[in-house]
C-alpha cells in the first residue's frame, strides 16, 4: 500500500495538503493525463481493499463499474483540456473482492504553474447511506401498498362477487412489489384436510404452473397443514440450503424447479386458514425483512377477509338445517379520520359520521379522538399503537368507536401515518369499517346453533345427518337411544351397516335394497336392525337431502 510516485510534480502538490489527503473515510486518488494513477491515499487503499500498490494502474479500466466507464473516461478528457463540466459526480467503483461501493466525488485540475498535469478526486464513500435511503423509501412504498390493499377489502360485504378480483389484485400487487415470480394463496377446510380455495399471481412471461395440492391424499394433508402450522414461517433463499423435512414442499408447491422460497401461514385465533407463498424459479433472490413484513401483514388481512366470508357461510349451513333460509346483506361504511399529534381530529369524511349516527353536515373538527373512543382503549393507543406507528409501521385491529348518544360501534380501523413531501410526518389517518353486522352473525350463528340442537333433542323420530360421502355428522338422542350406537360407534355409512346388519348375507341384500330404492325401482320397505344390545328392530328408513351436501334419514319401527 506504499506511497511510491514516479510523478514527482504531483506528488510535491499532494505533500502540501498531506493532512488534507489523510481524512478518515474519505479517498484521494490523483491522476496523470495518462489516466494512470500517480497517486492513492491510504483509506483509498483500505476501501479499495487493494492491498497492492494501485500507483500505475489505469483508474477507470481497473477500478470504475464498466457500465459508468466511458462516460466518466470523456469527463476525465474534457477536465484535462480545461474544462471542469461536472464538478460533483457519484458513481459504482469495483473492489479487489469484487464488492461495489458508491462514492461522491468531487475533483478539480492538478497544475504545475499554468500547465495542467493531472486530475484530483476528493471521494466520500456514501454506499450505507444510499442504502438506507433506498429502504426507506421501500418501506414508504410498503406502508402505501398496504393501505391501499387494506382499503380495497373494506367494502367486501357490498360487493362479495369482487372478491375474486380484489384477491388476485392483492396477490399481483405484492408481487410485484417483492420481484418474485409467483405469489399465491391457499385456502384450507376448516380440518386443514383438503384445498378449497386457490388463486395465483405469475409475472409476466411467466408460465401458469398449476399446483398439486389437489393430488394429494388426506395424509399428504394433514402432514402438511401440520408442517406450516408449527413454523412461524418457511423462508429458503437457496434450495440447496433447503431442510430435509420440507423439501417434499416445493414439489407440492411447483411442478417447476425453484430457486428461492417464502411461505406465511395465515391463522385467525386458532384456526389455520391456509398460507401464502412467495416463489422465485428464475432466480435465487433473498427477501428483505420488510418483504417478510409485507406478506406478514398481508396474510393477517386476508385471514380475517377469509374468516369473514367462512362465518357467512357457517350462518347459511345452519340455516339450511333449519329449513330455514335467511339473505343477509351486511353493509359496512368506510369512514376516515385524521388527527394532527395533539390528537384533535381535522377531518372525518361524512360516512364516519353517517357511522356514528351524526348529521353529515356536523363538523368534527376541534374535537379530540378521546371523544370518540372508550376509555380503556386510550392506553393501548398511547402506549401500544402509537410507537409502531413512529417506527413507521401500519397497525390494524377492532377498536369499539362511541357514536351518538353513546352507543357503541364494533368498528376496524387501519391506522397510519400521514407524510409530506419532504418525508415528515405531519397527521395519524385511519381508514374505519364498521364491522357490527360481523359481530352480530356470530350472535345468530351460535344462536340458529343452539336452536337446531334444542329442535334436534326435542324430535320424536330418530334421525341421522350424514354428508353424500356417507360421513356421519349427528345422530339425535332418539337415535342413540333405539339403536344403542353413537357417532363413534358408527362415524360413517360403512361402520354403520357393519353394526347393523352383522350377517353378511343379509347386508348385501340390504346394499342392494338401497341401490334399487335410488334408481325407483322399489317402495320402502322394513329391514332387520341389530341394536348395540343385540335386539333387533323391523325400521324403515326414508332419506331426503337438506342443504347442497347433506342427508336426512328419519328412522320409523315398524311393529310385528
Amino acid at each position: 500500500m506504499g506511497e511510491i510516485n514516479p510523478n514527482q510534480k504531483i506528488m510535491d502538490i499532494i505533500s502540501k495538503s498531506i493532512t488534507f489527503a489523510n481524512v478518515p473515510g474519505f479517498i484521494l486518488v490523483a491522476l496523470d493525463l495518462n489516466k494512470e494513477i500517480a497517486y492513492m491515499n491510504p483509506n483509498g487503499c483500505y476501501i479499495l481493499n487493494d492491498n497492492l500498490s494501485p500507483i500505475g494502474k489505469n483508474w477507470f479500466e481497473n477500478f470504475i463499474y464498466e457500465p459508468e466507464r466511458k462516460k466518466l473516461e470523456m469527463e476525465f478528457e474534457s477536465s484535462i483540456s480545461g474544462k471542469i463540466n461536472q464538478p460533483v459526480e457519484e458513481c459504482f467503483v469495483i473492489c479487489n473482492n469484487s464488492e461495489r461501493r458508491i462514492i461522491r466525488w468531487f475533483h478539480d485540475l492538478l497544475k504545475d504553474g499554468d500547465e495542467i498535469i493531472g486530475v484530483i478526486y476528493f471521494g466520500e464513500d456514501v454506499t450505507s447511506r444510499r442504502y438506507i435511503q433506498l429502504e426507506l423509501r421501500h418501506r414508504i412504498a410498503m406502508e402505501k401498498l398496504i393501505a391501499e390493499i387494506s382499503a380495497s377489502f373494506m367494502d367486501i360485504s357490498q360487493t362479495p362477487d369482487l372478491i375474486e378480483e380484489k384477491i388476485l389484485n392483492t396477490l399481483a400487487n405484492v408481487g410485484v412489489f417483492v420481484n418474485s415470480d409467483r405469489c399465491s394463496v391457499f385456502l384450507f377446510d376448516y380440518n386443514s384436510s383438503k384445498l378449497i380455495k386457490f388463486n395465483e399471481w405469475n409475472a409476466k412471461n411467466v408460465d401458469s404452473n398449476p399446483n398439486k395440492m389437489h393430488e394429494l391424499s388426506d395424509q399428504d394433508f394433514v402432514w402438511l397443514s401440520n408442517l406450516i402450522k408449527e413454523k412461524n414461517k418457511i423462508y429458503v433463499s437457496k434450495l440447496s440450503d433447503l431442510p430435509e423435512k420440507i423439501a417434499p414442499l416445493t414439489n407440492i408447491l411447483s411442478k417447476n424447479p425453484l430457486k428461492s422460497l417464502l411461505i406465511m401461514p395465515m391463522i385467525k385465533k386458532d384456526y389455520f386458514v391456509g398460507f401464502l407463498s412467495l416463489i422465485s424459479e428464475s432466480e435465487e433472490i433473498i427477501w428483505s425483512s420488510l418483504d417478510i413484513k409485507l406478506l406478514q401483514t398481508i396474510a393477517d388481512l386476508l385471514s380475517n377477509v377469509f374468516s369473514h366470508l367462512k362465518i357467512q357461510e357457517d350462518k347459511r349451513i345452519v340455516q339450511s338445517r333449519l329449513d330455514f333460509f335467511n339473505k343477509a346483506i351486511e353493509t359496512s361504511g368506510i369512514g376516515f379520520i385524521m388527527c394532527n399529534f395533539k390528537g384533535e381530529i381535522r377531518y372525518a369524511n361524512q360516512a364516519l359520521k353517517r357511522l356514528l349516527g351524526y348529521d353529515p353536515s356536523n363538523s368534527f373538527e376541534g374535537k379530540n379522538w378521546k371523544e370518540i373512543t372508550s376509555e380503556k382503549y386510550y392506553e393501548i393507543i398511547e402506549k401500544q399503537i402509537n410507537p409502531i406507528l413512529l417506527q413507521e409501521e401500519i397497525w390494524m385491529g377492532e377498536i369499539p368507536l362511541i357514536g351518538i348518544n353513546g352507543k357503541i360501534v364494533e368498528t376496524l380501523i387501519n391506522i397510519f401515518l400521514v407524510r409530506n413531501r419532504n418525508n415528515e410526518p405531519t397527521h395519524i389517518a385511519g381508514i374505519v369499517t364498521d364491522i357490527s353486522d360481523q359481530k352480530k352473525g356470530q350472535i345468530e350463528l351460535h344462536n340458529s346453533q343452539r336452536r337446531f340442537m334444542n329442535l334436534a333433542e326435542k324430535f320424536p323420530l330418530p334421525f341421522a345427518i350424514s354428508n353424500k360421502k356417507g360421513v356421519r355428522l349427528y345422530l339425535n338422542p332418539k337415535f342413540v337411544e333405539m339403536f344403542g350406537y353413537t357417532l363413534e360407534d358408527t362415524p360413517n355409512d360403512v361402520a354403520w351397516m357393519k353394526n347393523a346388519y352383522p350377517d353378511p348375507v343379509y347386508r348385501d341384500k340390504v346394499n342392494e335394497y338401497w341401490e334399487k330404492l335410488k334408481g325407483g325401482t322399489v317402495e320402502h320397505q322394513a329391514n332387520n336392525v341389530v341394536c348395540k344390545n343385540g335386539q333387533i328392530r323391523r325400521v324403515i328408513f326414508r332419506e331426503f337431502e337438506i342443504g347442497d351436501n347433506e342427508l336426512v334419514a328419519i328412522a320409523e319401527e315398524v311393529k310385528k
